[in-house]
């Protein structure tokens, strides 16, 4: 649902157990990752609102930050950067958000 964009329908399966946020699909993603990805910043807005981690790892090491870059989704990395995550954590594979930026050619990440 967290990729899908919608909010209401998003904070209606949260509201009264907001331990759905930390729940993680067979590759480790969790709403974090997909809403971060899909450049879905409603999405981010309600996981901020429900103090969840917005540097949480999935099972490669890569935070919401990382989905967003990789994905180009501008509005996400702007909201994450807005909102006080860590733009220097590393991957298992040693590689910060702005390594990926360079890798797959995501100029506009960079800005």
């Amino acid at each position: 649902i967290a990729g899908t964009g919608n909010t209401d329908e998003f904070e209606r399966l949260i509201r009264d157990d907001s331990s759905k946020l930390k729940v993680a699909n067979p590759a480790g993603l969790c709403a974090a990752h997909n809403a971060a990805a899909r450049n879905r910043v409603g999405i981010l807005a309600l996981i901020s609102q429900y103090n969840e981690d917005l540097n949480i790892q999935d099972k490669d090491g890569w935070t919401p930050l990382h989905h967003a870059v990789r994905n180009n989704a501008l509005n996400a990395i702007e909201f994450l950067l807005d909102n006080g995550v860590d733009d220097v954590r590393l991957t298992k594979q040693q590689e910060a958000p702005i390594h990926l930026a360079i890798i797959h050619n995501q100029l506009k990440a960079l800005e």
